[in-house]
C-alpha cells in the first residue's frame, strides 16, 4: 500500500470580485517528488501556493500537508511546511540567523548548528549571519529566507519562483541542494518558469491557465524534450498568455 501524498489539494478555488482566479485544483506530492507548477502570468500559480502555504483562505476546496488541513490544523500542517515566497515578508529587525531559530522555534524543531552554517556556507551569507535581514540586498534576504526554509526541517518545501533574483552560481547551489534532499524524502511544488536546473529530477509538470488545470507532463517527456533542446520551445508555450487551455495528460 502506497504512502499518502504530503501534499494533497482538493477541489481548490478563489476568486477575487467576479474574477476566479482558481478554479476547482487537484493535485498532490509524495515524498521524494519534484512536481514544478507553470503558467502564464496570471494562471494562478502564486494563489495557489498562497493557499497551500496558508496565507490565503480559498473560498472552496482543501489543502492538507501531512494529512493535515492547513487552515483547520494550522500549526501541524505549518510545522511541517518550508515556504519560499514571491514578494518576500521578512522580519527586518531579525539577523539571518535569528530569522533561522525563530522560524525553527515556530515549528517547534530544534536547529542544528552544522545544518544552519552548512546552509550558510552554500548560500555565502556565513559572514552575514548577523546583520539584520532589513540591510540586505534583495538576493541576500532572498538566500536568507532559503535557509530559514531548509534548516527548518519541512516534509514539504514550497517555492515561488524561488531563484529570481539569485546569481547563476546560487541558482544551482539551491537547486541541487533540493535536488539532493529529494533522496531523504522532501516534497518540493515549486512554481518556476525556467526548468533547466530541475529537468534531470522532475516528477511531473502541473500547467495552469486561466486559473485552471490545463495540462500535466511526465518528467520523462521533459528530459526528452531537454535531450533533443525543445524544453525551451516547451515552457515558452506554456508562459504564453496565449497558451492553450484544453487539458491533456502525458505519460512516460
Amino acid at each position: 500500500m502506497s504512502a499518502p501524498p504530503v501534499l494533497e489539494v482538493r477541489g481548490l478555488g478563489k476568486s477575487y470580485g467576479k474574477r476566479a482566479a482558481l478554479r476547482a485544483l487537484e493535485l498532490e506530492v509524495a515524498a521524494g517528488e519534484l512536481v514544478a507548477l507553470v503558467g502564464e502570468n496570471g494562471a494562478g500559480k502564486t494563489t495557489s501556493l498562497a493557499i497551500i502555504s496558508g496565507q490565503l483562505v480559498p473560498d472552496e476546496g482543501s489543502a492538507h500537508i501531512g494529512g493535515d488541513d492547513v487552515f483547520e490544523r494550522a500549526r501541524a500542517a505549518r510545522s511541517r511546511l518550508g515556504y519560499v515566497a514571491q514578494g518576500l515578508l521578512l522580519p527586518p529587525y531579525l539577523t539571518v540567523r535569528e530569522m533561522a531559530q525563530l522560524t525553527c522555534r515556530l515549528k517547534g524543531v530544534s536547529l542544528e548548528p552544522d545544518a544552519l552554517d552548512a546552509m550558510l556556507a552554500l548560500t555565502s551569507l556565513g559572514e552575514d549571519a548577523d546583520r539584520l535581514v532589513g540591510e540586505l540586498s534583495h538576493g541576500m534576504q532572498r538566500k536568507a529566507a532559503w535557509v530559514a526554509a531548509l534548516v527548518s526541517k519541512p516534509a514539504l518545501l514550497v517555492l515561488d519562483e524561488g531563484l529570481a533574483g539569485l546569481d547563476a552560481a546560487s541558482s544551482a547551489a539551491l537547486a541541487g541542494e533540493v535536488l539532493r534532499r529529494l533522496d531523504d524524502g522532501l516534497a518540493v511544488l515549486w512554481a518556476e518558469h525556467d526548468l533547466e536546473l530541475l529537468v534531470e529530477r522532475l516528477t511531473r509538470v502541473v500547467v495552469l491557465h486561466g486559473g485552471e488545470l490545463a495540462e500535466v507532463v511526465t518528467g520523462d517527456v521533459l528530459r526528452e524534450e531537454a535531450a533533443a533542446g525543445k524544453l525551451a520551445e516547451r515552457m515558452r508555450r506554456w508562459t504564453s498568455t496565449s497558451s492553450s487551455s484544453s487539458s491533456s495528460e502525458s505519460s512516460s
